[in-house]
């Protein structure tokens, strides 16, 4: 087996875990969608990708570990996974699609790995941002946003219902649409 293909496992309701082998090189879109019961899953050191809406609405879902391998996560790969407290994002990635995160409400940690060279969290920040386009691409209620950030992108604190305050610095100068 070298990919899960698109919809393989979606609505698989009671399905709690599974192992995925490490001949697996891409997870494809809507592979494990609406998987209610999926509490965690560790994902093999040989997938490169993850793709659209993978693991959207997993509502059980609380701990996910990317590998150093995967380079790109789909377009709302993680979407309505509401039970996601944490996410590291590995110096491999180079791709994260549009609110590739959007509805991870519990959301209270994020960290992108020193030496990626596509996304930082600079300053202990608590988000995802585009470093090229200084464009924070995902927050969380625990967010602060750099004295140097200009966007804040399309979706970002998105569903983030405990953010009571943030401060956004004069440096930004595009507030894009659905980011609170």
């Amino acid at each position: 087996v070298t990919s899960i293909g698109e919809w393989a496992f979606r609505y698989c309701s009671s399905l709690t875990s599974i192992t995925i082998p490490s001949s697996v090189t891409e997870i494809k879109k809507y592979a494990f969608a609406a998987c209610k019961g999926l509490t965690s899953i560790k994902i093999p050191n040989s997938v490169t990708c993850i793709g659209e809406y993978a693991f959207s609405k997993c509502d059980s879902l609380s701990n996910i570990i990317f590998p150093n391998s995967v380079t790109d996560i789909g377009d709302y790969a993680f979407y309505n996974s509401s039970k996601i407290t944490s996410i590291t994002i590995p110096k491999s990635v180079t791709a994260i699609g549009n609110m590739a995160f959007k509805g991870c409400y519990n959301l209270q940690n994020i960290v992108v790995e020193n030496g990626n060279i596509k996304y930082d969290s600079r300053n202990n920040c608590n988000a995802i941002i585009d470093t090229k386009a200084n464009c924070i691409i995902k927050g969380c209620k625990n967010t602060i946003i750099p004295d140097d950030v200009e966007v804040l992108g399309c979706g970002a604190f998105w569903g983030c219902s405990d953010l009571t305050e943030i401060i956004i610095p004069n440096s930004v100068t595009n507030i894009e649409d659905s980011v609170f």
